[in-house]
């Protein structure tokens, strides 16, 4: 096969959540042009979805070398940065990517989610909004902003933004589960358990859904049903502490 036909097949392959074959087609691609640099994309793509973070790194870092003004290869760098814990590098790739794009919506979604990360808020939001600006139909953009106004206990704004998000998006689940934990702070526990059903009749794997679900049978006195969701996020993650107090809250108030 000639080096773009096994490109295209790659991406396929990616598209389907096959990575390791996608990378194999990739190497394959890479041993008759070892600069092909669309290859060196889907590489670096399927290595990170396999959570090798250092090659994924360092096949972005040799596509900077051939193309050093390549703007995704940077925010890939920094994504890369990013899972690996370095987050001073990850701001300075994608810092440099807005530097050379100020328009780059990508990179100003991950700068403020990143700044989010650090707790550092209004730096975010003005990342956001500085997205939503560019693009108000920006779903990335409009679903972090929703998190950080329900971090900082702006609730109904919260809400809004997922409303905004999900008049794009309708079936985006991770939307929902914000949407119902901002509800439910709000005490609104009937809308924040449909919207926790609507995230479930999307994704019955979504450990927040079934976590934010049973907060609100809890808050209802609905405790055993609220119990089985405790138990079903604890099944998904073992280790979520949110799980583990709901859990603990559903046995203390039903005793």
């Amino acid at each position: 096969m000639k080096t773009w036909e096994l490109h295209n097949k790659a991406l396929a392959l990616s598209n389907l959540g096959r990575h390791q074959d996608s990378l194999e087609c990739c190497e394959e691609a890479l041993r008759i042009d070892p600069s092909y640099i669309d290859a060196l994309v889907v590489k670096g793509v399927a290595l990170g979805k396999l959570g090798r973070q250092q090659a994924c790194l360092d096949c972005f870092s040799r596509i900077l070398e051939l193309e050093p003004r390549n703007v995704a290869a940077i925010i890939n760098r920094g994504v890369c940065f990013d899972d690996l814990g370095k987050w001073t590098e990850a701001m300075q790739e994608y810092d440099l990517a807005l530097t050379i794009d100020p328009k780059q919506l990508q990179a100003l979604v991950n700068k403020g989610d990143l700044l989010k990360e650090q707790q550092r808020y209004p730096q975010a939001l003005e990342c956001c909004d500085t997205a939503l600006e560019l693009n108000p139909k920006s779903i990335d953009a409009l679903f972090l902003k929703a998190i950080i106004l329900g971090i900082i206990g702006k609730y109904q704004e919260s809400v809004e933004f997922c409303d905004k998000a999900l008049a794009i998006h309708p079936l985006y689940p991770e939307v929902f589960v914000i949407k119902a934990a901002s509800l439910g702070r709000q005490g609104k526990h009937l809308e924040s358990l449909e919207c926790c059903e609507k995230a479930l009749c999307i994704n019955r794997g979504l450990l927040g859904a079934w976590a934010n679900n049973g907060l609100a049978l809890l808050n209802l006195g609905r405790y055993q049903e609220a119990l089985k969701c405790a138990n079903t996020a604890l099944a998904i993650d073992s280790n979520s502490a949110h799980a583990q107090k709901l859990k603990e809250d559903c046995q203390r108030y039903h005793s």
